[in-house]
């Protein structure tokens, strides 16, 4: 499965920046969707999900389009270990 990700994050979090800087790592696509500026949507998404911390990752099939979503930074790593 082609997969890529999807983040909703701020700039003055530690954790986005480590999730962004896992996916470069490991070379996977992603896109960062940085919320500085519309803390309003950042608070539809945390709702959406039901998460109330950043960064928020979305796992999307490039072939499908369908999304799941993964957590925060802890889960990221631990969806890209168990891989």
């Amino acid at each position: 499965m082609a997969k890529r990700y999807i983040i909703y994050s701020l700039s003055d979090c530690n954790f986005c920046t480590a999730a962004k800087e896992l996916l470069e790592e490991n070379n996977i696509d992603f896109y960062n969707f940085n919320l500085d500026n519309d803390h309003d949507f950042l608070l539809e998404v945390k709702e959406y999900y039901n998460h109330r911390t950043v960064p928020i990752v979305i796992e999307n099939n490039k072939e499908t389009g369908n999304t799941k979503f993964v957590g925060g930074f802890n889960e990221l790593s631990e969806v890209l270990n168990a891989s």
